[in-house]
């Protein structure tokens, strides 16, 4: 059952002072009695891009963006829902390997993202926030240039 298509996804989360993050879900739906938040890629996914071990790997591991994209959308639709707490997953379905079909975020192997792991997502999202918002912290230009190809900013900085 197709509850939405491209669902707007908002929430404020506190780090000493508001910051409202959003987003846009390509797809939710009900499977079963599982919640599914979908993304549509037009490239692949790889599994190692989905597999989280350790919640800090978010934090570290460059990767893993499209896990902390998914996570991101669980969380505030999980935020925007509250009555939701269990049988949530998120997932990409890429547009090269239909075949595959939906492609979930693993969290220690285990897909259905509870409450508790998304309390644990909010814990690594707010360590994020709380560096971006610190006045000590200077911005650097990414070692990585491939990203800068896309970018909306690269004549901003020159690259």
């Amino acid at each position: 059952f197709i509850k939405a298509l491209e669902e707007e996804l908002q929430t404020t989360i506190d780090i000493g002072k508001p910051v409202k993050i959003q987003g846009k879900a390509d797809r939710i739906d009900n499977f079963g009695s599982q919640v599914r938040i979908i993304d549509y890629k037009t490239g692949q996914a790889e599994n190692k891009e989905l597999q989280i071990e350790e919640w800090e790997e978010l934090i570290d591991n460059s990767e893993l963006a499209k896990s902390f994209q998914l996570l991101s959308y669980a969380y505030m639709y999980q935020k925007m829902n509250p009555h939701i707490s269990n049988n949530i997953c998120s997932g990409i379905i890429s547009f090269r390997k239909l075949s595959e079909g939906l492609k979930t975020v693993k969290i220690q192997k285990e897909d259905k993202l509870s409450v508790e792991h998304l309390n644990e997502f909010e814990l690594q999202l707010k360590a994020i926030l709380s560096g971006l918002f610190n006045k000590e912290n200077p911005f650097l230009q990414t070692t990585e240039t491939s990203n800068c190809e896309y970018c909306s900013f690269k004549g901003i900085c020159g690259r």
